[in-house]
């Protein structure tokens, strides 16, 4: 599945299993995943970093698939090529921070994150944060085990982007 043009559906959620990503595979290591998510309209909608012990089941081939397929055609989606080097964790926190990405830094406690990594320092993520309105809203530093996913590039994270202050 990794690094093909077969979409899946991603479920990681087992309380609630309506709910689910569809994306391409990017990159898989022994602990994470990365995948290219698709939105529900079929445009790109970001890459999503999440523990490989999380996804309790991946579909692939189902007639959903194969209408988001079409609407991903419609949209003209073209893939974008990020080269993750192998810990996949560490790697997507330092492209984050290299491109001045904005990110959400999910918590394993369900904390959401909303920011601009400023520094990856002994094991710890330090981030600038802005909130709803894109405006700054502090600092906040987290450990990386402490993290559940990180996402950047979403439809959500880019129009908070244009509204930053």
């Amino acid at each position: 599945m990794k690094n093909t043009q077969e979409l899946c559906e991603i479920y990681n959620d087992s309380e609630d299993i309506e709910s689910f990503y569809v994306g391409y595979i990017v990159a898989v290591d022994e602990q994470s995943v990365i995948f290219e998510s698709i939105s529900k309209l079929g445009r790109q909608d970001g890459f999503y970093c999440i523990p490989i012990e999380s996804i309790f089941a991946l579909n692939y081939k189902t007639k959903y698939l194969n209408n988001m397929r079409k609407l991903v055609e419609s949209n003209a989606f073209v893939r974008r090529s990020i080269d993750f080097k192998e810990k996949l964790f560490e790697s997507i926190l330092e492209y984050i921070k290299s491109e001045r990405q904005l990110c959400c830094i999910e918590g394993m406690n369900g904390t959401r994150l909303i920011g601009f990594i400023s520094s990856l320092e002994d094991e710890c993520v330090i981030l600038n944060q802005v909130d709803a309105d894109g405006e700054k809203d502090g600092i906040c530093i987290i450990k990386q085990e402490d993290v559940f996913e990180v996402s950047f590039d979403t439809e959500y994270w880019l129009k908070l982007k244009v509204l930053l202050v």
